[in-house]
């Protein structure tokens, strides 16, 4: 297995997931302003799920299950509670954003360590006719800023 293959998954998972949590957390915004400004006046029912399409049963479900809070509780308890979900979909972007971070850091000072190492061993190996022919302070500043050009970029 490649050294950093788990660091490298890992970050591909968290960075969708992000994404999904980025678009939910913005779809919970709509029926809020909805209700606030009272755009919508339909009636919604249960769709099951092989009814449509996922989009279409999970946003008519979506306001089905906000109407059934209106009746119950009322606007404002609905209001309260689509905004708490808003709060928890934003923590959890925020979240699984920061753990995408997290695993990405130790791949790449990984894969730029291997870079140096691979570099110095190969200066290691060289013969001595290289270095009476070469600047010294010219390989140096080729090599690192060869290495600080892949870590920036």
């Amino acid at each position: 297995m490649p050294p950093y293959k788990k660091y490298l998954i890992l970050s591909i998972i968290f960075n969708i997931l992000s994404a999904i949590l980025t678009l939910f957390s913005f779809a919970v915004i709509i029926p809020i302003l909805e209700m606030l400004f009272k755009v919508k006046e339909q009636v919604y029912t249960f769709m099951p799920a092989g009814s449509g399409s996922l989009k279409d049963v999970a946003i008519n479900n979506f306001y089905y299950y906000t109407q059934e809070i209106i009746s119950y509780y009322g606007a404002g308890a609905a209001l309260a509670a689509l905004a708490g979900l808003l709060v928890v979909m934003t923590a959890l972007k925020t979240g699984v954003t920061y753990l995408a971070m997290y695993v990405v850091v130790p791949m790449r000072n990984g894969i730029v360590r291997d870079i140096r190492n691979t570099m110095f061993n190969k200066m290691v190996s060289l013969p001595m006719g290289f270095f009476t022919s070469e600047r010294k302070g010219d390989i140096m500043a080729r090599m690192s800023g060869d290495v600080a050009e892949i870590e920036n970029s």
